[in-house]
């Protein structure tokens, strides 16, 4: 009977040959002579339907570890080879290698930040008294060594200042452990929260006694990062005894995560359900028999919470393409109706920043990003002057001192970090990177373009001054155009040796992403993915058209959905440009759910096992669409722990391609060891990283005698 079902799978097309006959081949069936028939049958006529033939590269195998391995030295010979490689390496050295702060937090008296010296390999956690105290050590990850080496992803400080939350990962991927570090005596306790079920950092409890986490309620082999719950640990109390807070009846795709209002009156706890609409629900702590209700019912949109002066404030797309703000006022245990507080107006507003008193709204308009400030006392609005076109990328706010600090950068400007306060809407400056590179020569334009269908696109184009435009430069174009990601103009030290020697590096703002809000994301997603395809094809023949660079001139460039996108791009214009940089992508679009968290992606890309879905997919996937054709050279960038985007993807891409007998053009796999979906954080491994991607670009743009 097992094998008569098995048998009616196949002939609808719903299992490969290969699994057909492991299937009849497999040891419950094996005294089935009608299963072995029809094995025989179906190899002698094989049908008609695409198999995958490398499914073997998703398994962790001394087979598939060989073929790593010998993918590995190929490329190595072939980077070896790059005249440019080692003189690379040394130019990003010295621009690279400079002192770098990740975001200041403010708790109390002391600002908390990450800060890393220029011979270090990754950042340390300092405080300082206020702005101008002195910097003071107190957790340098570059001492950890063997067992204990990790990297520092998160960190929280509690609210009496004793003690820091923090979640180190041992891969600088999505795997945290949580460990708590005593300030006074500069060592951690012994309580650990273990990486196997993911936890994440929440909240710490208002006494500072103890944190809400979120981790896995049960383990269950390729499903460590589902099943999310929250709980609360006792500082000096055994993990074993942590209490279930909330979500005990969540779906296993269900993300919650919990924050504590400044006044610490509530607990505000988020889900972020699995086709990304949010549920927000509200605990009053006053009361010790009140339970979790939900306040968003009605709302089927993303929305995020904020408290502030007695109301609760909600950034939320519902009716909104662009984004408003809704409240409602607490009250004695009682919620007042939603009301708006903030319009929905032309430009995205990407995000609400609450602290004592003022609320903190930061727009993109037209790719450039714009911030405001609003008084609650009197509802007055005042736009806060930002030095030039760029963009603020991160956050952190003080409640109680009305203060915030965000990071401020351009193509032409490294990351600066400014802090401002609500009373007092003026900016104050805090830290810049200082770099060797003269960055007054670069010059930076917008430009807008049509599309296939007419749309009209942004793209921000960096060169040197003076350039000649002749058709006749070398171009490197990235683009994204996903998960309602905006690119903003954003500082990247790598491209700085590309343009100095004469190339045009772009980016462009095609539909997917989240630029222009909610209606630009849906564009681009689902069964209109295939316009983000033709947005970033348009944006070549623009710049051939407009004499930027040529065919053989350009290189593309993108990762993850990135990498997902110039992967379809090889495969369906490859006329279009020389060569393809593509870094951790999403190559099989079939089988993308299956792997580690994978399945929150069925939002943006459609559930691969609903029939008509699956025909779109297979239209691009780019596992599935090569075809007999010598396609652009590429180099295939990819991390053996990236525990996002399973490796999987960029081996069996690479290998499909390798296989492809009229493939003439290099197909290399870089894969770098130990390290995450973005790489290692660790600057030796990420500079060797950046010269073997600029070292191929060079000599396959012909720029290996600059």
């Amino acid at each position: 009977m097992i094998i008569c079902v098995e048998m009616a799978q196949m002939m609808q097309g719903r299992l490969s040959g290969h699994r057909i006959c492991r299937v009849l081949d497999s040891e419950e069936r094996s005294d089935s002579n009608l299963g072995r028939l029809f094995c025989l049958f179906f190899m002698k006529h094989k049908s008609k339907k695409k198999t995958d033939s490398f499914h073997w590269l998703e398994r962790n195998s001394p087979k598939v570890t060989g073929w790593i391995n010998d993918q590995q030295k190929k490329t190595d010979h072939y980077l070896s080879k790059c005249k440019n490689n080692s003189l690379l390496k040394k130019r990003f050295k010295k621009l690279l290698r400079v002192e770098t702060m990740m975001l200041p937090h403010r708790t109390r008296e002391y600002i908390y930040y990450r800060y890393r010296k220029n011979n270090e390999e990754q950042p340390s956690l300092y405080r300082q008294h206020g702005t101008k105290g002195h910097r003071e050590l107190l957790i340098n990850p570059n001492k950890l060594s063997g067992k204990d080496k990790s990297f520092i992803v998160d960190w929280m400080v509690s609210h009496n200042g004793k003690f820091i939350l923090v979640a180190f990962s041992k891969a600088d991927n999505d795997c945290y452990e949580l460990r708590i570090f005593d300030i006074r005596v500069k060592k951690f306790l012994k309580d650990i929260i273990p990486s196997e079920l993911y936890p994440n950092i929440n909240a710490w409890n208002a006494e500072s006694t103890g944190f809400w986490y979120s981790k896995g309620s049960k383990k269950v082999k390729g499903e460590e990062k589902f099943h999310k719950r929250i709980y609360f640990h006792n500082i000096g109390g055994p993990i074993s005894k942590d209490q279930l807070v909330f979500g005990g009846s969540l779906h296993k795709h269900d993300y919650p995560s919990v924050q504590l209002s400044h006044d610490k009156k509530c607990l505000i706890t988020t889900v972020v359900r699995i086709d990304w609409t949010t549920s927000v629900f509200y605990k009053d702590l006053k009361n010790i028999k009140h339970k979790f209700i939900e306040i968003t019912k009605g709302l089927n949109a993303e929305s995020f919470p904020y408290v502030n002066n007695g109301y609760i404030y909600l950034l939320t797309n519902h009716k909104a393409p662009n984004y408003k703000v809704l409240r409602r006022k607490i009250s004695d245990n009682n919620l007042g109706p939603w009301e708006t507080f903030i319009k929905e107006n032309k430009h995205k507003l990407e995000g609400l920043h609450s602290v004592s008193g003022y609320i903190f709204l930061s727009y993109i308009e037209n790719v450039v990003s714009k911030l405001y400030v609003i008084d609650l006392h009197n509802g007055k609005k005042k736009q806060i002057d930002l030095p030039g076109l760029g963009s603020m990328h991160y956050f952190s706010t003080d409640f109680d001192s009305g203060e915030i600090f965000f990071s401020y950068s351009s193509f032409s400007s490294p990351i600066t970090f400014y802090r401002v306060l609500g009373n007092n809407p003026k900016l104050s400056f805090f830290w810049q990177q200082k770099l060797s590179a003269d960055l007054n020569n670069i010059q930076v334009s917008q430009k807008w373009y049509k599309s296939k269908d007419g749309t009209k696109i942004p793209m921000f184009i960096i060169n040197k001054k003076g350039l000649k435009i002749d058709g006749n430069n070398p171009a490197l174009v990235y683009a994204y155009g996903g998960f309602n990601s905006s690119e903003t103009p954003a500082f990247g030290g790598t491209t700085i040796p590309f343009i100095e020697d004469g190339g045009v590096f772009v980016v462009v703002n095609i539909r997917g992403g989240g630029e222009f809000g909610k209606k630009w994301h849906d564009a681009g997603k689902l069964k209109k993915k295939h316009k983000a395809f033709e947005d970033f094809a348009d944006a070549l023949k623009y710049l051939v058209k407009n004499k930027y660079s040529n065919s053989q001139k350009i290189a593309i460039h993108g990762g993850s959905n990135g990498g997902l996108l110039v992967s379809v791009i090889m495969l369906r214009y490859p006329e279009l440009f020389k060569t393809a940089v593509i870094a951790v992508p999403v190559t099989d679009m079939l089988r993308y759910h299956l792997f580690n968290g994978g399945r929150w992606w069925i939002a943006e890309y459609g559930d691969p096992e609903n029939s008509e879905m699956k025909k779109y997919l297979l239209k691009y996937s780019p596992y599935h669409n090569i075809k007999k054709e010598n396609y652009p050279s590429a180099l295939i960038v990819t991390s053996d722990k990236d525990d996002r985007v399973h490796p999987m993807h960029s081996y069996k891409f690479t290998a499909a391609l390798q296989e492809n007998k009229y493939q003439k053009n290099p197909i290399l796999l870089r894969v770098e060891r130990n390290a995450g979906h973005s790489g290692t954080s660790s600057m030796t491994p990420f500079i060797e990283k950046s010269a073997d991607m600029y070292a191929f670009i060079y000599k396959q743009l012909g720029m290996e005698g600059v």
